[in-house]
């Protein structure tokens, strides 16, 4: 099948871009001298050229192939091949999300973090995908995190720099989860004390893997704080108020509510009114007080927004 798609490939593209396989079920193509609108058209017709090919098994009929893509644009979205690799990975999950053969163009917003410095934000974006793939609740639960940890960045006047740490600390805090076994990550009960310590160990990971990365020094500390409580009755440092850092509280935040309204093996999502209910009686023990009535009405306004 790989070779088959590689020839389409090859065979559709033009004779001076670059084909190649990036990995896995991936293939990456280099369009030299290519603006946004012209790469589109060469986008569809390799998706139209492969929605054609049928794989052959040994037995029964022939079998459809689809093609999801993701575009970034040198320079409008970045300079350099790391985050530009990143971008189109990035569009490619949303495209797959969609259907197949959808292809999705890079949308960012100006001033992002990435667009200024050189981070191997795609190697980690690799490592929460392969996450991901152990546990699909874990990808929701990191968007939502960094949409969220955004918007309340912007309500209580961080700088954009801190709002663009929010936003990658909210999409790897979880990266950590790589080395927590299946079995205990997807268990449909509650855990044992053992399982729990072990789950626990999550926040420790994520936070070695991302505090040695150049320029994400900012992101880590939230990382790390993302289950220390404001009654020092957290963890894995058991920090207590003002100790905990102000991007890290927002984290903990956050993190909770995401948590609380999504699904999990052993739990149904609580509603929005019954999660808010929870933050509230959890302010000032669980949560910095100064942040949860700020946050509420951010929540608040997205869903009169949505409605």
């Amino acid at each position: 099948m790989l070779k088959q798609v590689a020839k389409v490939l090859e065979r559709e593209s033009r004779s001076n871009d670059i084909v190649g396989r990036y990995g896995g079920d991936e293939f990456m193509v280099i369009l030299p001298e290519t603006e946004r609108g012209e790469g589109v058209s060469c986008a569809n017709r390799l998706v139209e050229a492969l929605s054609h090919e049928r794989v052959q098994p040994r037995h029964g009929e022939g079998l459809p192939l689809a093609l999801s893509m993701g575009i970034a644009i040198c320079p409008d979205d970045s300079r350099h091949k790391e985050e530009l690799i990143a971008y189109a990975d990035a569009s490619l999950s949303e495209a797959k999300q969609v259907s197949g053969g959808a292809v999705v163009v890079t949308q960012r917003e100006p001033g992002e973090i990435l667009t200024r410095e050189r981070t191997p934000f795609g190697v980690l974006d690799a490592l929460v995908r392969a996450v991901d793939r152990k546990d699909r609740y874990t990808r929701r639960h990191s968007q939502q995190n960094a949409e969220f940890a955004v918007g309340l960045g912007k309500v209580v006047g961080l700088t954009e720099g801190a709002v663009s740490a929010l936003r990658i600390a909210g999409l790897l805090h979880d990266v950590g989860k790589i080395g927590v076994p299946d079995d205990i990550l997807k268990k449909p009960g509650p855990l044992s004390d053992e399982e729990r310590a072990l789950m626990r160990e999550h926040v420790v990971l994520s936070n070695l893997i991302v505090h040695g990365i150049p320029n994400l020094e900012d992101v880590s500390d939230a990382v790390y704080c993302h289950h220390e409580r404001w009654d020092g009755m957290g963890y894995p440092r058991g920090l207590k108020g003002e100790e905990i850092s102000f991007p890290g509280r927002i984290m903990a935040l956050v993190d909770a509510y995401s948590a609380m309204i999504l699904d999990r093996p052993y739990r149904k999502a609580l509603t929005d009114e019954e999660a808010v209910a929870e933050l509230r009686r959890n302010s000032g023990t669980q949560f910095d007080p100064e942040l949860v009535e700020p946050f509420i009405n951010l929540l608040e306004s997205l869903l009169r927004d949505a409605a």
